[in-house]
């Protein structure tokens, strides 16, 4: 039974992810992670491709030790914790041809290449991915470079150290694009912000305009109309600063034609009924004759209840009661 791991050169730790894989098999997972980080420990700082052989029957391993991946011998070759995240834009660092021909040398054996050349190109290709330089330039250019022979002589030659006075420079050139990549990673960054405060100012307007709304509502709704005061709030726009009208007594609502009086009465008992006290106002309204004087244009005191002022008499005449 074979069993892959991906572990941490030297610093093999228990985990949730390492138990589902061991298991099933039964074999104690203490005793794997000892060995493992034993067998592992020129490997510190690097993720190593570990392979368990387990016998089912008495329990026992052995364990088998893999090269790194390219893109891990990279990291640890050039000092740096990740890759880039936009290759196209940032670069992590600029590596000599002699550093590449260390790692594929070291990882020559692993790898289904004819050649130490094809075993460059493949790390070159790695370093495309990383968002590495190659010799300042990009790995892509490099890549050329290799196939039209222009760094034979260092793969036939085996050459892995770099001259102090190449890593200077290399360095030096790194240093130039790094400081322009921050500056356009910030300039990038406030371009962001300010995108973001306009996406902010325009949800707010909408925002605003409701709270305006229900100011002039609010305001109108009190009853200010007496007098000319001006509303001023806070960060309003000009277009918002009103004053109250003032009173004006034509406009208020008043009786309307068809129900005269009657409308005293409400609703509530209908519209015939109110249709009828029409008629009856009405009729109530033409100038009474006095049944004692017989003087026109008696004076009414209530519904049906009439006072005569030339014989000082009270009669009533055409009565009625809603209920």
């Amino acid at each position: 039974m074979q069993i892959k791991i991906l572990a941490e050169g030297g610093n093999m730790k228990p985990g949730p992810a390492l138990s589902q894989k061991l298991g099933p098999a039964g074999i104690n997972i203490g005793q794997v992670i000892s060995k493992v980080n034993e067998a592992t420990q020129g490997f510190k700082g690097m993720k190593v491709p570990v392979e368990l052989d387990v016998d089912s029957q008495t329990k026992e391993f052995e364990v088998k030790v893999f090269s790194p991946p390219v893109s891990e011998l990279l990291k640890k070759e050039l000092g740096i914790e990740k890759g880039s995240g936009e290759q196209n834009k940032v670069k992590v660092a600029n590596a000599s041809i002699e550093q590449i021909i260390k790692v594929a040398k070291t990882k020559f054996p692993n790898l289904l290449c004819n050649d130490l050349k094809a075993a460059v190109k493949t790390v070159v290709g790695s370093c495309v991915s990383l968002g590495v330089l190659i010799e300042n330039k990009n790995a892509t250019e490099i890549e050329q470079d290799i196939v039209d022979g222009k760094y034979d002589k260092e793969i036939n030659s085996e050459i892995t150290e770099t001259l102090e006075e190449k890593k200077k420079e290399l360095d030096n050139y790194f240093e130039e694009i790094k400081s322009h990549q921050d500056k356009l990673i910030k300039q990038q960054e406030k371009e962001k912000e300010a995108e973001k405060e306009k996406e902010e100012a325009k949800s707010e307007e909408p925002k605003k305009k409701k709270i305006y709304k229900l100011i002039i509502f609010l305001y109108f709704v009190t009853g200010l109309w007496g007098s000319l005061v001006s509303l001023q709030v806070w960060d309003l726009p000009s277009s918002v600063q009103i004053r109250a009208a003032p009173f004006n007594k034509s406009k208020m609502p008043t009786k309307l034609k068809k129900t005269k009086s009657a409308g005293r009465f409400g609703s509530k008992h209908g519209k015939r009924v109110r249709q009828k006290l029409i008629k009856v106002e009405t009729k109530q309204r033409i100038k009474q004759k006095c049944p004692f004087c017989e003087k026109l244009g008696v004076k009414r005191l209530s519904k049906g209840i009439w006072h005569c002022k030339k014989c000082n008499k009270k009669f009533a005449s055409g009565t009625y009661n809603v209920e």
